[in-house]
């Protein structure tokens, strides 16, 4: 049995609403990320706009500390830690070293 046209075109869109889905996920996520990364700085004291005006080494080490929190398991735990409601440093953190260096 072969597809029809009608059928063709219901699984090319089908698979054009997944794929934009799939896209407008990743955006929120990054989103997500960046703002979580953010708070985390400002948290620790750290000032975020030197993201934007810091040297390129700085920016390097920056991207990777974001993808570094993209792939975190424990963003339910950091958000409870960022607003308060946990206790203790934030050893959880998988950027904790970075954040640190950074302070220094």
């Amino acid at each position: 049995m072969t597809p029809t046209n009608f059928e063709i075109n219901v699984a090319l869109a089908m698979i054009a609403v997944t794929v934009v889905l799939f896209l407008w996920f990743r955006k929120s996520e990054a989103v997500h990320t960046t703002r979580r990364m953010m708070r985390m700085m400002s948290r620790l004291g750290l000032d975020p706009g030197f993201v934007l005006h810091g040297n390129p080494r700085i920016k390097a080490a920056l991207n990777e500390t974001r993808r570094r929190c993209g792939r975190c398991r424990v963003e339910g735990y950091c958000e409870r830690w960022l607003a308060g409601k946990a206790e203790g440093e934030n050893t959880f953190c998988p950027n904790a070293r970075i954040f640190r260096l950074l302070g220094s």
